[in-house]
């Protein structure tokens, strides 16, 4: 599937949609590391395509823009509060379309089982199962690990979906 196809099957879905995007990674480039400067986000460099997508979808009426994004465990280097302060003033520059108050940011680290993120899962299992507003729930994540733990959820969910990063590049 082409990154058209993927653009036009979020267009083509019936009603109001919401779109969880991931930072980390997916709007923006991530390095992995184990400390975390004080100013590690703000000058990350974005992933154009991924943006450029994500700014055509905001032009669509019917479609809400969210940013769902797991904060760095906190360390002598950066606290919870300076990470969200700098993933935020990152996204006010980059991602002036996504407003403020859709910006969710988790602290949550617990790992199921099967080596999968649960975060992501119980936000969203939360989110479907309590859906009064949306038609259509999209997650976008680019790590496998948070799409393989999410994987139930759309065969339990038939309004859910989820899309690798990569199928929004060409």
């Amino acid at each position: 599937m082409t990154h058209t196809d993927t653009l036009n099957k979020i267009l083509a879905m019936k009603g109001k949609t919401a779109i969880y995007w991931d930072m980390d990674g997916t709007l923006a480039e991530f390095d992995r590391i184990s400390n975390y400067p004080k100013d590690f986000y703000i000058n990350k460099r974005p992933i154009n395509a991924i943006l450029n997508a994500a700014k055509l979808l905001s032009e669509s009426g019917n479609i809400d823009h969210f940013v769902l994004s797991k904060l760095p465990p906190e360390s002598e280097y950066i606290t919870f509060a300076e990470a969200e302060r700098t993933k935020s003033v990152w996204l006010d520059k980059w991602t002036p379309f996504i407003p403020k108050q859709n910006r969710i940011f988790t602290t949550d680290d617990t790992i199921m089982e099967n080596g999968n993120y649960f975060g992501k899962y119980d936000f969203f299992k939360t989110i479907l199962e309590n859906n009064n507003d949306y038609d259509n729930i999209v997650f976008i994540d680019d790590d496998i690990r948070h799409i393989r733990g999410c994987e139930v959820l759309e065969k339990e969910f038939n309004n859910f979906t989820i899309i690798n990063t990569l199928e929004l590049v060409d």
